[in-house]
């Protein structure tokens, strides 16, 4: 286990064939009880797990809005969790390039993202390696995260200036 260090996972895999390694990727940004319950999961699955997590530019390009928490910052969040052992900055949408590289033992997709990760799936399955789909762990996201924020603030600002105008 890792001490809360953020440590690379390049080479992780071939040097440490006698664990059976699993490799999930995501952006984590505001890291929730979901993310919590996935990393769990994919920790069930083998000895070593490797999470990739996507850079800034890569959270940019695909959900067009910046992440909350800087990539450095999620980066050292999910090295501290207890579950993982390495993680590695992932720049493209498709990990394919990291998964030809390094050759998990298990590759963890959730079931939202299955349609769009066919070419990973081919290829895992095309070197026997396995994969998992996991369901949808929890009704709670990020982004449902920041709408509810947003819409709390918002009520909570009427509210306020409702009163401030009130005592005018």
């Amino acid at each position: 286990m890792n001490s809360g260090n953020v440590k690379n996972a390049a080479n992780t895999t071939s040097t440490i064939r006698s664990q059976r390694t699993v490799f999930v990727q995501g952006s984590f940004d505001l890291f929730h009880f979901g993310h919590l319950r996935l990393l769990e999961e994919c920790a069930k699955l083998g000895a070593l797990l490797i999470v990739g997590i996507n850079t800034d530019e890569l959270y940019r390009d695909y959900k067009d809005k910046e992440p909350v928490i800087p990539f450095q910052y999620r980066e050292r969040i999910i090295a501290a969790i207890r579950y993982v052992h390495k993680t590695c900055p992932i720049c493209r949408f498709s990990p394919l390039y990291w998964l030809k590289r390094n050759k998990p033992d298990v590759y963890v997709i959730c079931e939202e993202w299955k349609d769009t990760k066919q070419k990973e799936i081919a290829f895992m399955r095309s070197i026997k390696k396995k994969v998992v789909v996991l369901p949808y762990l929890n009704p709670v996201s990020s982004t449902e995260i920041k709408r509810q924020i947003a819409e709390n603030y918002i009520k909570h600002n009427a509210q306020y200036c409702a009163e401030c105008h009130k005592k005018l």
